[in-house]
């Protein structure tokens, strides 16, 4: 029997993780790219759902990059370190329904009164082509929002959450579109749901960038570009095309 977008929830109910051992993802049926970045092998993290997916190591600006720590996952800086993928055609996910889940925390240097940082993307604010982005934000009510194109537009979907994230402490985030509707999760609980009628088009002519703003431009004072990355720990990323099977 073929596992629903929601199956991997079960494993929030056992509650053992937050500032211990994350929670633990696997590939299922219908995932097409998963990537344990705690895992470093030949210089690039391997897409264990077999489609071939591998993450490359990448640095803006000169910048250092990612850390893999053992049992613990890619550790980023928001100095312009980052992974990236040129999808293969299973990851090019042009319509139906998708799940998308991240396993992540924030290190001690993120001030997590005032943040922004992106998890995971391809596109711009304004593109309206295709392409989705992840983010993080405090600004005007502290939430996670999927940016993503419909119909020609730019639209974006925020769930809100109730207390500021915190140092250190795994959350598991998902994103999943399930007929005409979108849903968010963290950590089991629904952040919200929104009417999403058509086609949502993943894909994107650029690289998926994971830990970072997918089309950095802007630079600071002192001519350092700014990222608005994560600075902080991702361990696992898992998309799954739920609209098929392999």
């Amino acid at each position: 029997m073929k596992k629903t977008i929601f199956t991997s929830l079960a494993i929030l109910s056992c509650g053992f993780f937050a500032y211990g051992a994350p929670p633990e993802l696997e590939p299922d049926d219908h995932t097409v790219a998963f990537w344990d970045l705690s895992i470093q092998k030949k210089n690039v993290i391997q897409d264990q759902s077999g489609f071939g997916n591998d993450l490359q190591f990448r640095s803006l600006d000169k910048a250092p990059l990612p850390v893999i720590k053992k049992d613990e996952g890619a550790i980023f800086d928001a100095q312009g370190g980052i992974l990236e993928v040129k999808p293969k055609e299973s990851l090019r996910i042009r319509k139906g329904d998708f799940t998308i889940e991240m396993v992540f925390k924030c290190g001690e240097k993120t001030n997590l009164k005032n943040a922004f940082f992106f998890l995971l993307g391809n596109k711009s604010h304004t593109e309206k082509t295709s392409g989705f982005f992840i983010n993080y934000s405090t600004w005007q009510g502290r939430k996670f929002t999927f940016g993503y194109v419909l119909d020609g537009k730019a639209q974006s979907f925020s769930g809100k959450i109730a207390k500021n994230l915190e140092n250190n402490k795994w959350y598991h985030l998902i994103i999943s579109k399930k007929g005409d509707k979108l849903f968010m999760f963290l950590d089991g609980v629904l952040l919200g749901e929104k009417e999403a009628k058509g086609d949502i088009s993943l894909i994107q002519n650029r690289n998926l960038r994971v830990g970072i703003y997918p089309v950095p431009w802007q630079r600071t004072k002192d001519n350092k570009l700014k990222t608005d990355g994560l600075i902080g720990t991702i361990r696992y990323i898992k998309v799954s095309d739920t609209g098929k099977g392999k």
